[in-house]
C-alpha cells in the first residue's frame, strides 16, 4: 500500500514515485482507493519511471493498492 500527501504549500498535483524491492520482470496491479480501474505495470518501470501520483486538493491524499499478479 502507498499513502501520499499532498501540502497545503505544495504547487505540484503530481508526483512520480519510484518504488523499491519489487521484482523487475513481474507485473503488478495498481488500484487507487478514490476511483479508477485497475491498471497493470511491471516492476521495473515502477522502479525506474515511478508511479504516477495526482493529488487534486491541496491540502489532499491519496491511498494506493498494489499486488504483485
Amino acid at each position: 500500500m502507498i499513502q501520499a500527501f499532498r501540502r497545503d504549500k505544495n504547487t505540484e498535483p503530481i508526483q512520480h514515485l519510484r518504488l523499491l524491492g519489487l521484482a523487475p520482470s513481474a507485473k503488478y496491479e495498481i488500484t487507487d482507493h478514490d476511483g479508477g480501474g485497475p491498471r497493470n505495470l511491471r516492476g521495473k518501470e515502477l522502479m525506474e519511471k515511478g508511479l504516477r501520483v495526482e493529488i487534486k486538493s491541496q491540502p489532499g491524499s491519496a491511498v494506493i493498492f498494489y499486488k504483485k499478479r
